[in-house]
This record gives structure tokens, sequence and C-alpha cells, in this order.
């Protein structure tokens, strides 16, 4: 049941994706899987299809109904599966010739060693939906509202070489995991076809190993956000369970593959692994924990500790958060990285979390 029960989770999945009309989900539903779940789906569907015409419902709220009870008929698995980081998304979107994507461009918001100078930039990528649910997100807008375009995977492997010919520095994926499949076909196009450049894995970690072995061979640079180091604020603030063990587990199959971060001549980032940890206010206690995480794996790799915090999304509803992280409370995370013996990385110098927030409405997020 589990099985049949992902499978329609994800054509409806997909079907609220695209905006598709509530009718053609439900047919679909019907069409493809009713000999496959439990049997009173398929009265369920013939009930409420006349029923969501009639009451004149939008996607939205129709599909909810509809996924909800799907759910609870065929006892589907499919947030237990991506809890435990056994296998997350392989349930998610079934079209795999196809990514969704918000934006893309060169962006020097990154890390020194993955923009270059002026001219240079990553070649960023930003892929909507995500399998997280951070209250707190600051790209919520593709996250959490899907705001986006799809794209063929050749289109998508063009995009790649465009920003290249740009003088882009790497090919830099953002929030790529639900995407993985077609984006494996896209990566090899195009390097059939002359991509040379770094490619930069950029998640948040809560990934299954058998998904990034995946991808062995394929990704130069590993950049994943290292969010919590307490299970409980993950749970809290994310709604994901054990957080600390699965991205950690993660990452050290990145760290298998790519080893420390290696530079060229200029400063350039060509392979290896950054870890990024980006402190909440009123949770330093998580962030302690964290970087203790890391210490404990390798005292040597590359740390990226943000101060950008800002509070949006739903971070109002959790009144400890919704403030912007000051001063005094980066200045303990950052005398407590050097106390743990970490050497490697980057700081912020300043407090300028709204300036980096970008507005994926416009034309360039960016632009201020």
């Amino acid at each position: 049941m589990g099985k049949a029960g992902g499978r329609v989770y994800q054509v409806i999945m997909y079907g609220l994706c695209r905006g598709c009309n509530t009718d053609d989900i439900l047919i679909s539903v019907f069409i493809r899987y009713s000999s496959l779940v439990n049997p009173y789906l398929s009265v369920f569907i013939s009930l409420t299809k006349p029923l969501l015409r009639w009451g004149g419902f939008s996607v939205m709220p129709s599909g909810v109904v509809v996924l909800f009870f799907i759910r609870r008929l065929t006892k589907c698995q499919l947030d237990e599966k991506i809890q435990a980081g056994s296998s997350p998304n392989q349930y998610f979107f079934m079209n795999q010739s196809e990514v969704k994507i918000a934006w893309f461009g060169k962006h020097f918001g990154e890390e020194p060693p993955l923009t270059g100078h002026q001219a240079q930039g990553a070649g960023t990528i930003f892929f909507s939906h995500c399998h997280l649910h951070c209250v707190f997100c600051q790209n919520f807008q593709i996250s959490q509202q899907g705001q986006g375009r799809f794209y063929q995977t050749e289109q998508l492997a063009k995009i790649m070489l465009d920003l290249q010919d740009s003088d882009a520095v790497n090919i830099d994926l953002v929030s790529p995991t639900l995407w993985w499949q077609p984006l494996k076909q896209a990566i090899i196009s195009a390097k059939r076809r002359g991509l040379t450049v770094p490619i930069v894995w950029n998640s948040n970690a809560y990934e299954s190993l058998d998904l990034l072995r995946e991808f062995t061979g394929l990704i130069d640079i590993y950049l994943p956000d290292f969010k919590y180091g307490d299970a409980n604020v993950g749970l809290k603030y994310s709604g994901i369970k054990n957080y600390p063990e699965t991205a950690l587990g993660a990452i050290g199959e990145m760290f298998k593959q790519v080893g420390y971060l290696q530079v060229d001549r200029g400063g350039l980032a060509t392979k290896g692994l950054i870890v990024r940890h980006l402190v909440l206010p009123n949770n330093l206690e998580n962030s302690f924990k964290a970087l203790e995480c890391l210490a404990g794996f390798k005292k040597n790799i590359h740390i990226s500790l943000m101060n950008q915090y800002t509070p949006l999304y739903r971070a109002a509803e959790f009144a400890e958060i919704n403030r912007s992280l000051s001063a005094k409370e980066y200045e303990q995370v950052v005398d407590y990285f050097y106390e743990l013996g970490l050497v490697n990385g980057w700081v912020q110098a300043e407090m300028n979390g709204p300036d980096l927030v970008p507005d994926f409405k416009k034309k360039q997020p960016f632009a201020k």
C-alpha cells in the first residue's frame, strides 16, 4: 500500500505544482492507480469529483482535501521516508524530463571562492519547491509558494552552458534535491556539450546517501547548509525529524566524494566541501551544537557562519525568532567557533540581513 500511495501522492503533487485543474488530477489518479490502491479510493473519487466541480473550489483547497483522504486511505509513507532520510524525494514530480526554475543568472552573494570578481559571479540556478518547510525561509516565494516555470532537461543544459559563456565561475544549483533525476540528465548532457566549470550542489543537507551517490563524479563542490545541531529545533522550525543525524550522514558522503576545499591560483573554488550555518536569534545552543557536530566530523573543513537572518515567511508565528539576529549573539557563536579549534571558513563582517533578501517577483531578484 505504501508504494501505491506514494504513486498517487506523486500524481497529486505534480498536478498541483503544474496548476492543473482538480478534475484532471483526480482523473489521472483514477485511471492510473485505482487498481493499485485501497478500493475505497475509487468510490471516494467518483463521489468527490462532481462535488468539487459543483462547489467551484480552487485547485489548492480541493487538492488538499483530496490529498488528505488519499494519504489516509493508502497509508502513504512519503513523510516518514523523507524524515528518516532513507530515500527522500523519491515520489515527487513524476515527469522526469522537466525541472521548475524560479531564476537563473550571475549571482554575487555566495562565499568569495564561489563568486570571483565583478565580471564573473556564480552561475546560479534557483529551483522551485523544497522538501523542508522552514518557517523563516528567505526564499519562501519559490521554496514554499512555488514561483517559477518549467524547463525541459535540454533547456536546463543550455542554461548551464550559457552561464559558462557569460564568464560565470561555476554552476550553482540552489535547492536541487527534488529535481535530482532530470538534473542529473542535464548535467551529463551539458558536460558532453562542453561544460567545464565546477558544479556546485547548494542544498539543505537533508538528503539520502543513495541520492547523493547518484552524483558521484558529477558534482565538484558541495555547499550544504547545516541548519540544526538540535533535532528538536529542526522539528519545530522545519517540520522534520532527525535532522542532525541525517544531515551529518549526507555531509559525510559529500566529503567522501569531493574532500576538503581546493582553490586555484586566483582563489576560485575548484573542488571540495563548504558547510554553511545560519545563526538564529534566541537559539545560540542550536548553533553551539551545530558547530560541535562539525568539529567532531572534521575540524579542517571550511565553514561559513552566516548572520543574515531576517524574520520572513511565518517567523511572526514564533516570537523568539521574530526579530533580526543581534551582533552580540553572532559574536558569541564566532567565539565558540574558534574555541572548538575550527580554523577554516568565513564570518560576515556586517549585520546586513535585510540587504541580502531576494525578491523573486522581480526580474532581478537581488537588485536593490
